[in-house]
């Protein structure tokens, strides 16, 4: 069994105070686009600095869509372990 994105959200959500996915979700794309200098590499927004809507992480969560490439290629990164700290 592999916990996919849309469960490890899910998992998430049920603990947080405020159950706003959009933030969870651009919080979790943030830890692996800010160490490692990602941009939306396609479509109207190519170039700029990921920002998850609330649509799109609606359909992240509801396995309707999966995480950019970009995202799924860099978690393994050393910069992103490097840069969580975890206090």
């Amino acid at each position: 069994m592999v916990l996919d994105l849309a469960a490890y959200i899910a998992t998430l959500k049920k603990y947080m105070r405020h159950k706003n996915t959009a933030v969870l979700v651009d919080t979790l794309f943030g830890s692996v686009a800010g160490p490692l200098g990602l941009k939306i590499s396609k479509g109207q927004h190519k170039g700029e600095e990921y920002k998850v809507s609330s649509g799109r992480a609606s359909e992240l969560l509801n396995r309707k869509r999966n995480p950019d490439t970009q995202i799924s290629a860099g978690t393994d990164n050393p910069k992103v372990f490097l840069n969580c700290k975890i206090k």
